[in-house]
């Protein structure tokens, strides 16, 4: 996830709205090809998304949201001759955020965004923040960076 801004964070809504790139990463076998010179990799448009596997990533704590399509659709997908696979959406989504306000104006709040996959069980699905190659083999881990809400995530 490479965050771009976040435009909003409502103390009445108690919620918060996150520009951001969601990249995934994940292997599919069937989808590798022969390595010729000079072609590695292949980029295809979104369209092509119909035809293959995904994972079923959702955000768990979404109010609303919306894929950027001016003028085109903002997500590419990029397939290795190894059958490696990274896809990149841009988003926009508007989450909840629970807030204490006791102390108000005085206080503090950390807000998350909770992501998902409605069908994975077990270690067949492991969620990492790629730069830090961050993995951990519980279920709920938290993750904050420095002036951005925490990212929380569920394996």
């Amino acid at each position: 996830m490479y965050v771009l801004s976040i435009s909003s964070l409502s103390e009445v809504q108690m919620d918060f709205t996150l520009d951001f790139y969601f990249r995934q990463f994940w292997t599919d076998p069937r989808l590798a090809f022969r390595k010729r010179q000079g072609v590695e990799t292949l980029s295809v448009g979104s369209e092509f998304i119909k035809n293959i596997w995904v994972p079923d990533t959702f955000f768990v704590n979404e109010k609303q949201s919306y894929f950027h399509i001016a003028t085109t659709s903002n997500e590419f997908i990029r397939i290795h001759h190894s059958g490696s696979i990274t896809r990149s959406i841009r988003l926009t989504i508007t989450a909840s955020c629970p807030m204490n306000l006791q102390y108000f104006p005085m206080d503090r709040q950390l807000c998350h965004i909770e992501i998902e996959s409605s069908s994975a069980e077990g270690p067949c699905s492991v969620f990492r923040e790629q730069q830090q190659q961050y993995a951990h083999a519980h279920r709920y881990c938290t993750m904050a960076a420095p002036g951005q809400p925490s990212l929380h995530w569920i394996k």
